[in-house]
């Protein structure tokens, strides 16, 4: 496996803007708990990546892709869920 650091990552880059834009739609949000878990759940997808990718095995490394999908599952999920 070819080391590369997660800054050079796209999804990295995109799981990062995720979370701002994330900051962004729920600045005005007053419903504290779902505005806090919801920003949350998405800078967990970028932290995810690059927990995963500065891991030093492969099957580690393989693993990276699941845990943000469940980080994005949750920031999809939980608008859905306050309608």
């Amino acid at each position: 496996m070819t080391y590369r650091l997660f800054e050079n990552l796209e999804v990295w880059k995109r799981a990062c803007r995720v979370a701002v834009r994330m900051y962004e739609v729920l600045r005005d949000c007053r419903d504290y708990g779902l505005r806090d878990q919801m920003t949350r759940a998405a800078v967990s997808m970028a932290s995810n990546i690059a927990e995963g990718a500065e891991r030093a095995s492969v099957p580690a490394y393989n693993r990276l892709p699941k845990a943000p999908l469940l980080s994005y599952a949750l920031s999809a999920t939980l608008p859905n869920a306050s309608a």
